[in-house]
């Protein structure tokens, strides 16, 4: 048997072609990222769920960049479907996010907060809630909250965010909820 004919090479060939796919978007070679992503999707076997996964991320990502909005809303909701199938806690949470973050970009503001509910439901059923690729949920929420002019709310779930980071020593994802505490601070007057 030659080595291109065994699973392992083909698995290897799919999983080098997400990568290159994310390239390819990176230098703004559209068609080609489509293609490889594409053909990585063709090639992993539907057992491999997280590989799977990473190859429709990659296809969402380059339907991002080129505004495909109505494909990445279709990408976005198949990736969430592998996403759930997998179990992966860090792939289910960064797959419910990237839906949410589509509805956001067509401006449907209750569908992203409805998808955040959806993320955080499914994290307490699979006893994944505390699990560090969750916090940036809450984080996301408390943005929705502050553009809502809720800032309440919006403390609330920031709050609730950053403790999980805290508890889960996970704090690079300070890096995102510092500038938007600063944000909720100032809309409510407090200019320290």
């Amino acid at each position: 048997e030659f080595l291109e004919d065994s699973p392992e090479y083909q698995s290897l060939t799919a999983e080098t072609n997400v990568l290159r796919s994310l390239v390819a978007t990176h230098k703004r070679a559209y068609s080609q990222a489509i293609q490889l992503a594409e053909s990585a999707i063709q090639a992993i076997s539907k057992d491999e769920l997280i590989t799977l996964a990473a190859a429709y991320f990659a296809l969402s990502f380059v339907c991002q960049e080129m505004g495909e909005i109505d494909r990445l809303l279709q990408v976005s909701i198949e990736t969430l479907s592998i996403a759930q199938r997998s179990g992966n806690s860090s792939v289910c949470a960064n797959a419910f996010r990237y839906l949410a973050y589509t509805y956001k970009m067509q401006g449907r503001l209750h569908a992203a907060f409805e998808t955040y509910q959806q993320a955080l439901e499914y994290a307490r059923e699979h006893e994944q809630a505390s699990d560090p690729p969750y916090n940036i949920i809450y984080n996301s929420i408390a943005e929705l909250f502050y553009e809502w002019n809720d800032l309440a709310n919006a403390e609330q779930y920031l709050s609730k965010g950053m403790k999980m980071i805290e508890e889960a020593g996970f704090f690079v994802n300070l890096l995102w909820a510092g500038p938007l505490s600063a944000k909720i601070k100032r809309a409510r007057g407090d200019l320290q």
